[in-house]
């Protein structure tokens, strides 16, 4: 289980967390403050952490925060290295640096650069993508990747439909799931699900453990965001929950897209899974014959 840290208020649920065994953080430099220069939420992390050398650090880079108004992209290189290297002085150690969002005006591979760069340079471990497209994600694995982190739920699965989370998988990344709940009115939905709600009576534990635990079962890693102890101790019920054939089939029928990652096409079609094709070709008199077996 992994905690993501958007939404930290005090340093209480890090601790929370870090005594129940989670050893996977995710922050980045514009998380826990309103000013320019940000790092506020690193800053705290780092602090927490210090002790637990086993942890996993991710952040992320990418992103601006303006003192009014929206978080706006930025992929210049010369504004990636110099954030990069803020949080690696903040946090004291960097596993993932991954680019929060593409910027739509500059190239994703000037930006991808600058990561592997640093990364090439020691300054961190690893790099990876979040919120990009399937074309985006296939444009960025020359890079050598080890994370993608895209918007993902049993309620919201365009990551999955949209072929990011299959071809990520495929490619060996490590699939982080932001907003396992779907932001605020996906929560609600999840509490009320009639499948959910089934499949946790069943295992003694609430719909939201039922909704990681789904999407833990399909390889992916969820990134919940708690803000209150109750909370975080609901879903690290998800560790221990092992889903039974009768619930993934449950599952399946109330959200087809988790299916598509289960169940190869081909099976999803009636058809064999795997095919051997035979191809005869042979010259009789000046014409070619060729045979499909």
């Amino acid at each position: 289980m992994a905690l993501g840290c958007m939404r930290l208020e005090g340093p209480e649920l890090l601790r929370a967390a870090l005594q129940a065994g989670v050893r996977h953080f995710d922050s980045a430099d514009v998380y826990g403050t309103s000013h320019t220069d940000g790092h506020g939420n690193e800053a705290m992390l780092a602090q927490e952490l210090r002790e637990h050398p086993d942890a996993v650090v991710v952040t992320k880079v990418g992103f601006v925060r303006p003192p009014k108004g929206r978080w706006l992209p930025d992929g210049r290189a010369r504004h990636l290295r110099a954030a990069a290297l803020k949080s690696v002085e903040t946090l004291g150690r960097v596993d993932q640096l991954l680019l929060h969002f593409p910027d739509p005006k500059r190239s994703l591979g000037m930006s991808m650069r600058a990561l592997a760069k640093l990364r090439d340079e020691g300054r961190v471990r690893g790099i990876g993508v979040c919120n990009v497209t399937l074309a985006q994600l296939r444009e960025c694995l020359s890079y050598d990747l080890v994370a993608v982190q895209v918007p993902l739920s049993v309620l919201d699965t365009e990551a999955i439909r949209g072929g990011v989370v299959g071809a990520a998988l495929a490619a060996g990344l490590q699939v982080q799931a932001h907003s396992p709940f779907g932001g605020p009115k996906g929560a609600r939905r999840i509490g009320r699900d009639a499948t959910l709600g089934a499949i946790a009576e069943r295992h003694a534990v609430s719909p939201y453990s039922v909704a990681l635990a789904a999407l833990v079962d399909l390889g992916v890693l969820p990134l919940p965001g708690p803000t209150r102890r109750s909370t975080l101790s609901a879903l690290l019920q998800a560790r221990d929950l092992v889903l039974e054939d009768q619930d993934r089939a449950a599952l399946d029928q109330a959200f087809p897209a988790l299916r598509q990652l289960r169940v190869p096409r081909a099976v999803r079609r009636g058809e064999p899974s795997e095919q051997e094709v035979v191809v005869f070709v042979a010259v009789v008199v000046g014409m070619v014959v060729v045979v499909v077996v």
